[in-house]
């Protein structure tokens, strides 16, 4: 499991489905540009800003992580973590200002499709974070005793059923 936390993985994990993340949402822009207003070409721009950010960010960093032959870090994965969530919860607040209602059906199809893309590319990256993020925070098995081990096994679900029914 300590081999996730090596760098390599973030151009896989993150750089890589964010970028096919980009392709789609450039190549649904260009089909959609000739038809958008001026503050929906600012809003889409904004938005590709956006991306851009978190794959030079993240690109960024893996490459000095590698240079420097270190494991990537908590902040690391707590920083992209906030960012990935904020820039979906974003993407999603303004999603239906992206296209103008007075386009066709049929050509708006696939640009509605990205709000369920947006999902399906940033899960990896949200659940390789919550992985290593758990990797990280988890005590080596030397270091954690066992009889706390069993008391919260105990505890846990008796504090549930007290709650629920108590």
């Amino acid at each position: 499991m300590k081999k996730l936390l090596k760098p390599q993985w973030i151009f896989l994990v993150h750089t890589l489905s964010f970028c096919l993340f980009a392709l789609l949402c450039v190549s649904n822009y260009m089909a959609l540009k000739p038809y958008l207003h001026t503050d929906e070409i600012a809003l889409w721009h904004k938005l590709g800003a956006g991306l851009l950010l978190l794959i030079i960010g993240n690109t960024a960093y893996a490459i000095r992580r590698l240079v420097r032959k270190e494991n990537i870090d908590l902040i690391y994965i707590a920083v992209n973590m906030l960012c990935s969530i904020a820039f979906l919860y974003i993407y999603y607040l303004y999603t239906d200002s992206l296209w103008s209602w007075d386009i066709p059906s049929w050509l708006r199809a696939d640009a509605e499709d990205l709000n369920t893309y947006a999902g399906g590319f940033f899960m990896p990256s949200l659940l390789y974070s919550l992985l290593c993020a758990a990797i990280l925070l988890t005590k080596k098995p030397d270091e954690q005793k066992l009889w706390t081990q069993l008391l919260y096994i105990v505890m846990v679900p008796a504090f549930f059923i007290y709650w629920v029914f108590g």
